[in-house]
């Protein structure tokens, strides 16, 4: 804790006037510094103009995130850790019924299949077992062996409490909007995120976008997994009509910009980048085929194996055809390995940022059970970049390696129902019979037009550089300077700059809060 943070709170005025009124948001607190600071500058400007009272909802009960809120005004905090609140009547009931509501669904979950679990489980008529299964699987490797444990159980349980709660405060209190930027985990900002589409509350979905900017979206339709924010954006004629005027030039600059890692865009985690293109090094494909495949066959086509991070829930960006990122790796690798499949070299690249979430050596120990002389593991200096340029296609679910490759004019092969699917610069398979028979044919798949690589080029950018969201103002408040400190972690963001900003210009004169207030949140 540095001494900005105690200032800030010390300094930092109560803007919520705090009258009681007939209307609430719900404000979603993530737990993290940047958010906390952007949603409680917001939040409390929005309460004031509609005349509404506000609820948070925390993933983290802790003093830190919650002094933020206070020092702004805010009083209503979910969950609040106080013991006459545990023996009130009605949650004393809401917790009994939890326990019949547990036992039955894990017999209708054991009678069933994973992906009936996966895809149709649902919680008070709210789609959730996706939630559930990426908070399974994101800790202690168990993506490796999904069953009805202890861990699952707890979760579950844990899930169905927050369900019930969270939909008591609903029927509790007049809701009018609730703030959330949602989550592909079973936090209960993932759950606020479905509870508020299915009973058609409007959801401002705040975030953070290109250069140290903010935009938001209202989302007023319900979850599913044929339909996402960013899924509509491709499909945009308006967005694509913005990108229909990018120059070729200005599409070039920003791959170049973005392959060396010095573009923090919308899409992509910047730490991925960089950890992708650390070395300064170019292996030829000659090279590459001659030091790892030990061959001489310099003609043959290198079809690169780009697993996901396995933990990192693997149910959030499409629908898989495979259980988890794991086992698509596996059962590609068994595939190829069964059928002798030599007609081209495999080359499985692990993760860039898989030391992160501690899969060092996972798919180290799972090539040791395959005999086929064509599969090998990439070498660490090999960078996506140079991957990228020598290897012919690429095999992913939902990975940004397809558009990475597509920009370079190659197709990939995709597992998965991905955002971008469909667009010209994949090959898509809605089963997993057609995609194991792509994998046997994969030596003729030819180059991706001009017009397809261009597309592809567009749509990163796209992705990256537009948001199709409403951009604000540049906060005066929040300015680079104070955004380069938060980037170094923990409580940086709380610096000298943060609080003599506030002095100078005060919350409510910011520029992004002016124009985030001239919303109509429609």
């Amino acid at each position: 804790m540095n001494k900005y943070y105690k200032k800030f709170l010390q300094s930092n005025k109560k803007i919520l006037d705090n009258k009681i009124y007939n209307t609430n948001i719900i404000i979603s607190d993530r737990g993290r510094f940047e958010f906390s600071l952007i949603y409680a500058i917001l939040g409390s400007a929005l309460c004031n103009q509609i005349k509404s009272n506000a609820i948070i909802l925390s993933d983290k009960n802790n003093k830190i995130y919650k002094n933020i809120f206070e020092s702004f005004g805010f009083r209503n905090f979910f969950p609040n850790i106080k013991l006459k609140n545990f023996l009130n009547i009605k949650i004393i009931f809401i917790y009994i019924s939890c326990l019949f509501v547990l036992i039955r669904d894990l017999f209708i979950i054991k009678i069933k299949d994973y992906e009936w679990f996966f895809y149709k489980y649902e919680i008070d008529n709210i789609q959730i077992g996706d939630l559930i299964y990426n908070t399974y699987v994101r800790y202690n490797h168990s993506y490796l062996n999904f069953n009805l444990n202890l861990k699952f159980i707890l979760i579950l349980l844990s899930v169905i409490i927050k369900v019930k709660l969270i939909n008591n405060i609903f029927d509790k209190n007049k809701i009018k909007y609730v703030i959330s930027n949602g989550s592909a985990y079973a936090s209960n900002s993932g759950i606020l995120f479905r509870i508020a589409s299915l009973r058609k509350i409007k959801i401002l979905k705040i975030e953070k976008l290109y250069k140290n900017k903010v935009g938001y979206t209202t989302i007023n339709r319900y979850f599913n997994f044929n339909y996402n924010s960013t899924y509509a954006l491709l499909k945009n004629k308006m967005f694509l009509k913005k990108l229909n005027k990018i120059n070729p030039k200005t599409l070039n600059k920003f791959i170049n910009k973005r392959n060396e890692g010095k573009l923090k865009g919308n899409y992509t985690n910047i730490l991925d980048l960089k950890n992708a293109n650390k070395k300064n090094i170019f292996v030829s494909k000659k090279n590459l085929i001659k030091r790892v495949f030990k061959s001489k066959n310099y003609n043959k086509k290198i079809i690169l194996i780009a697993p996901h991070i396995f933990s990192d829930a693997p149910l959030s960006d499409g629908k898989l055809l495979f259980m988890n990122y794991f086992q698509h790796l596996k059962e590609t690798l068994d595939f190829i390995e069964y059928n002798n499949l030599t007609n081209v070299f495999w080359l499985v690249k692990p993760h860039p940022s898989r030391k992160n979430y501690n899969e060092i050596g996972i798919i180290e120990n799972l090539l040791k059970n395959y005999k086929n002389k064509n599969i090998k593991l990439c070498p660490d200096n090999l960078t996506s970049k140079n991957t990228t340029k020598i290897c012919d296609n690429v095999i992913t679910c939902t990975g940004t390696a397809s558009f990475e490759f597509g920009c370079e004019g190659k197709f990939s092969i995709l597992a998965a129902d991905a955002i971008y699917s469909k667009l010209g610069f994949t090959i898509d398979h809605s089963n997993k019979k057609s995609y194991f028979k792509t994998l046997q044919k994969i030596h003729r798949i030819p180059k991706i037009k001009e017009v397809q690589k261009i597309k592809a080029k567009r749509m990163l950018y796209g992705l990256e550089v537009l948001s199709g969201l409403i951009e604000l103002e540049k906060s005066d408040i929040l300015n680079d300077k104070v955004i380069h400190m938060s980037q170094k972690g923990g409580y940086n963001i709380f610096c000298k700059e943060l609080i003599k900003n506030i002095k100078k210009k005060g919350i409510l004169k910011d520029k992004m809060v002016i124009s985030f207030l001239k919303g109509k949140f429609n």
